[in-house]
């Protein structure tokens, strides 16, 4: 059992062009989504390395991690990097017993790694997941452990789906994101620009 074990399940969907494809069927030249923002958003596929790896997989509940993600729920290697509000974390880092848990007993598992051009993300069921490390090349965002704000809203989100009981009243998900983004979501910022200095304010 490895708790670095990185990688794709075969079964695992991955957004091409054409749609999702399983994880399994993606060969080199095939054109796959990136969404890390350091390149172009379709990128070709270089390389592809298989193995079989013995491991407890994390499980991630459709919904666990974000509105758009995953779509469905999935199974990944512990070891595998998600990349959420700008940084990359490990899966088992995640674990918190309710939308995201592990494998009690390891198992038998044949994972592909996906090298794009560089190091970027896939989407996976609308999650964002690393792409395989190529050799020599640099990652393209700090890898982390999850801080208090992360971890309180993916608390928040697994009492929204009811798989863990209410703690204290929390009406809104706690903050995260960017600042910019954060002042955008505030319902007390202005819905109009402001009127420019000597502009009619009939109305007022």
């Amino acid at each position: 059992m490895t708790e670095f074990a990185t990688g794709l399940p075969t079964d695992v969907p991955v957004l091409t062009p054409r749609g999702p494809l399983p994880a399994g069927q993606v060969t080199p030249g095939l054109v796959v989504f990136a969404t890390g923002g350091v390149g172009a958003p379709f990128q070709p596929v270089v390389a592809i390395r298989k193995r079989r790896v013995r491991c407890a997989l994390v499980r991630i509940a459709a919904g666990a991690v974000a509105d758009a993600g995953p779509t469905e729920p999935l199974g990944l290697p512990p070891g595998l990097g998600l990349l959420v509000d700008g940084a990359l974390f490990h899966a088992r880092d995640l674990v918190d017993g309710a939308g995201i848990t592990r494998d009690a007993e390891p198992g038998e598992h044949e994972l592909v790694e996906i090298l794009l051009p560089g190091h970027d993300a896939l989407l996976v069921a609308g999650l964002a997941v690393e792409s395989g490390l190529p050799d020599g090349a640099e990652p393209f965002v700090p890898r982390n452990a999850p801080d208090g704000t992360l971890l309180a809203t993916l608390a928040w989100r697994a009492e929204q789906f009811g798989w863990r009981a209410p703690g204290a009243p929390s009406p809104t998900p706690p903050e995260i994101g960017t600042r910019r983004l954060r002042l955008a979501a505030n319902p007390l910022a202005p819905v109009t620009p402001f009127a420019p200095l000597g502009a009619d304010r009939r109305g007022d």
